[in-house]
């Protein structure tokens, strides 16, 4: 399922090029990483209309987008105009979201560009119960009746949402497609504060993915909860190696129960020792029931 995952990243960068001839021939140029598609207009009103409703579109599926910064060749006698005019569509839409960041938007796209069935259940919990009780916890459980691709894609859409601020899931084995969601999600969201996933089947694989996609950009994680999941000394010394970089420190970490031995416990208490951050910001630490730490289940700092 590798391919799944490209393909919904496929579309998340359309780029619009705009070229001009002359004042009474002007194209347009839509590229996208797989193809490129041609529009022709006779007047500068028509093709600053299809700007403006490319640019609308855009930023209401992808929220974290700045389309009018995607503007790559633009007439000269234009220039001015257009970026103008894409930078106060941006402002109006970043003002008028639509319900929890536009979530459903983004969904439907994606459900659209993989020709996939658009799961209303997903897009009627999103828009009446998480945003009528402003929840900012997306919670994979809610949705744990749908096959592994559908809450795939609900996570894929995620990653391109700036109202959801914590993400969790407990007691539910999460498939390969959504794990690789999991970890894009990680390498772009600038909102994602918490990461809660316990006893979710997560392996050693997972932990050494989600180390590699945090080093892709500065990360607001401020908690992680991996328990239950057998990450080991590998995938633990992985994510030790990235957290020390993160700006803030961690409020919360949790890795009871994930097969960690003395030689990852030393790695993570050298980090969380060496790093100024923690000394600060850590006010919860979970490290039970591991082979090496001699513990109880019930001790927790």
């Amino acid at each position: 399922m590798s391919g799944f995952a490209e393909r919904l990243r496929l579309k998340k960068n359309p780029v619009p090029t705009v070229r001009g001839k002359s004042a009474d021939d002007r194209n347009i140029e839509l590229e996208t990483d797989g193809q490129s598609l041609y529009f022709s207009v006779l007047h500068d009103e028509d093709l600053v209309a299809m700007i403006s409703h490319m640019t609308a579109s855009l930023k209401r599926i992808f929220p974290d987008s700045s389309p009018g910064k995607l503007l790559k060749t633009v007439p000269l006698d234009l220039q001015e105009s257009l970026l103008t005019l894409t930078g106060v569509i941006e402002e109006q839409l970043n003002s008028q979201p639509g319900p929890c960041g536009g979530f459903s938007d983004t969904y439907a796209a994606l459900c659209d560009f993989n020709e996939m069935p658009f799961r209303e259940e997903i897009q009627w919990d999103v828009d009446n119960i998480y945003y009528t009780h402003n929840w900012r916890k997306f919670n994979l459980q809610d949705f744990s009746h749908l096959e592994s691709r559908d809450l795939a894609l609900a996570v894929a859409a995620l990653s391109f949402n700036q109202w959801f601020t914590k993400i969790c899931c407990k007691e539910l084995k999460l498939s390969a497609d959504i794990q690789q969601q999991l970890t894009f999600l990680l390498s772009k969201s600038s909102s994602l504060e918490e990461l809660s996933l316990e006893d979710c089947g997560l392996k050693v694989d997972f932990a050494v993915k989600m180390a590699a996609a945090l080093q892709q950009h500065t990360s607001t994680l401020q908690a992680i909860n991996l328990s239950g999941n057998s990450v080991e000394d590998k995938g633990v010394i992985a994510l030790s190696q990235e957290i020390q970089h993160l700006n803030e420190g961690l409020r919360f970490l949790s890795l009871s129960r994930v097969s960690m031995s003395t030689k990852g416990l030393g790695c993570l208490s050298q980090v969380l020792s060496s790093c100024q951050q923690f000394s600060t910001s850590l006010t919860h630490l979970d490290l039970s029931c591991n082979p090496g730490s001699l513990v109880t289940e019930d001790a927790t700092v």
